[in-house]
């Protein structure tokens, strides 16, 4: 993996997401806009989405968890998504947010 906290790798019909360390609001900009041209590419061909966050920390914020305005990734090609993670992952909040 590259020296990045992250790595998105598109394959087939999958986007493959590799998610670790610790984050701060840089990183999290980062990602999205990485992200967002990734599914840009994609062009209305359907896609699932992969993640592997084991090892991945959270930041544990008020500035990382108050976002200002609402991310809009889209999704719309989107069949499915999984996530690969360990027992320190705590996700949860974002699922709550975003689905």
């Amino acid at each position: 993996m590259p020296t990045t906290p992250f790595h998105i790798e598109p394959f087939r019909n999958c986007i493959l997401v590799t998610l670790r360390g610790k984050w701060d609001m840089s990183t999290n900009i980062q990602y999205l806009a990485k992200l967002s041209d990734c599914l840009k590419t994609r062009k209305g061909r359907p896609f699932h989405l992969f993640v592997d966050m084991r090892s991945w920390q959270i930041p544990n914020s008020d500035t990382f968890n108050q976002i200002k305005a609402p991310i809009k990734l889209d999704r719309r090609s989107q069949l499915s998504e999984t996530w690969l993670e360990d027992e320190a992952t705590d996700a949860d909040h974002i699922a709550e947010k975003f689905f």
